[in-house]
């Protein structure tokens, strides 16, 4: 994924833009477990990105009512939930 590229290079601003991207597109193409994921990881950037707290906190809401989808599997929920918990601060908040 690119925006993973991004993100170890050190290009934390793309690598938010470019995982909100993809989660855009997984959610437009109904892969709503990718689009979840997509947010999360995007939330987490914001995140370490320290100014974008709020912009962190939206997208961990986005992932999380995501994950609340009939159409997902026990085992999806479960992933999409998990990737959350090393993000306690985040997870936290409302």
């Amino acid at each position: 994924m690119a925006a993973g590229g991004y993100y170890y290079s050190g290009d934390r601003t793309r690598a938010r833009i470019t995982f909100v991207k993809a989660g855009e597109s997984a959610l437009a193409l109904g892969d709503i477990e990718q689009a979840a994921q997509a947010f999360q990881r995007a939330a987490l950037v914001a995140w370490e990105q320290k100014k974008q707290v709020v912009i962190a906190v939206e997208l961990k809401q986005r992932a999380l009512r995501l994950a609340t989808s009939p159409l997902l599997t026990a085992a999806q929920r479960s992933t999409i939930l998990g990737l959350f918990s090393g993000m306690q601060v985040i997870a936290s908040r409302p």
